[in-house]
């Protein structure tokens, strides 16, 4: 019924393209090795699980740095932390009632973390950050936007720009619908700003290639992450898609959400490498400075 209401509304080409999207959205593409290797330990004893871990995603040192090794990297350091998190608890549960900031620290920071530490073309900005999108595009369209702070930001190491952020819709155990709807707007709008920040200083930019620039948000509600991507399709018109789903898990029987994680993030790592690529060659359209100046 969401597609029929949606072919009602856009015309044919972009219907397709949004069909496209919705088929694709959380299929597994993590690869076969990974999922073995993920297999293989989460059907290990608690008591040998640690070492499992290492044998199952430890890379030969002398090997250059590969995608794979570093997912390997990442899968590593995230699934130690989790097992050390439930070391010596009894039972071996996260409290399901902490606070968001809580949440945020005790939950997301870790995966977060190894994310970054195995992709450090990322930076981020924690904890209510002032979203400098917002600013820059009420400076530059002359118009007036109350400036928003995000639960975190992501940032391109080599130019500083925002390409995801993430909120996370109030307490875990009782996320309210007011804090949902407001915080899915809020994003929608950094995401909008971010893009017209991106587009303006790239004017040159043909604009079948602009269509293909995304940002990406995720938004945390209770244990639920969900990532979604925004970007312009017509003058004025902007899409926003859920791409991937995954749930964080509290207990450590359930230690195998960690595969849909690990998916999760392989989709976004996918992503970034793809707008990293497309963002070359929108420099690329950009006039080059003549450094002759025998001709001024």
């Amino acid at each position: 019924s969401t597609l029929h209401l949606v072919r009602e509304t856009v015309d044919e080409s972009l219907f397709e393209k949004i069909e496209k999207l919705l088929r694709i959205r959380n299929k597994l593409i993590l690869n076969k090795s990974i999922t073995s290797k993920l297999e293989a330990i989460f059907q290990t004893d608690y008591v040998e699980i640690s070492l499992k871990i290492i044998t199952e995603t430890e890379v030969e040192k002398n090997i250059k740095a590969s995608e794979e090794s570093q997912f390997l990297f990442f899968i590593q350091h995230t699934l130690l932390d989790f097992i050390t998190m439930h070391e010596y608890k009894l039972p071996k549960v996260l409290a399901q009632d902490m606070s968001k900031r809580s949440y945020i620290v005790e939950c997301l920071s870790p995966i977060l973390r190894s994310f970054r530490n195995a992709f450090p073309e990322i930076r981020y900005e924690w904890i209510k950050k002032d979203v400098k999108s917002i600013r820059d595009a009420c400076n530059m369209f002359a118009i007036n936007i109350r400036i928003q702070k995000t639960d975190l930001l992501v940032l391109r190491l080599s130019d500083a720009t925002e390409i995801l952020h993430i909120e996370v819709s109030g307490p875990l155990y009782k996320p309210e619908k007011k804090h949902i709807v407001g915080d899915v707007k809020k994003l929608l709008i950094m995401a909008v700003c971010n893009l017209c920040r991106i587009l303006v200083n790239n004017f040159d930019c043909p604009i079948e290639i602009a269509k293909k620039v995304r940002l990406y948000c995720i938004q945390a509600i209770g244990d639920k992450l969900i990532l979604f991507v925004i970007s312009l399709v017509d003058k004025k018109k902007y899409l926003a898609i859920e791409l991937a789903l995954c749930i964080i898990p509290f207990l450590l029987k359930t230690i195998e959400c960690y595969t849909r994680i690990f998916n999760f993030f392989k989709i976004i790592r996918n992503e970034f490498i793809e707008q990293e690529k497309l963002l070359e060659k929108i420099y690329s359209f950009v006039p080059l400075i003549n450094d002759n100046t025998s001709d001024l």
